[in-house]
């Protein structure tokens, strides 16, 4: 029993760090700052950063990313709204 759940705790686990979390972390009338712990180009990012644009009347073109930390996981993603 003892092993069945620890199985399946770190299945869970596991399955949690392979989704991309998106986080707004700043936005203004002209651009949206996304960060991200995963693909820069999953739709869930462009998701957050159209929402956010569409605020203004404007949609989210993607501009560029820059790593957050040394080992590229952690991203901030730059969308310009147009």
């Amino acid at each position: 029993m003892r092993a069945l759940i620890a199985t399946t705790t770190i299945i869970a686990l596991a399955l949690a760090g392979c989704a991309t979390r998106a986080v707004v972390s700043d936005v203004n009338d002209s651009a949206v700052h996304v960060q991200v712990n995963g693909d820069p180009n999953d739709p869930v990012v462009k998701q957050q950063a159209e929402s956010m644009c569409q605020r203004y009347g404007k949609h989210a073109q993607p501009v560029s990313w820059r790593a957050l930390d040394g080992y590229g996981i952690n991203k901030d993603v730059l969308f310009t709204c147009t």
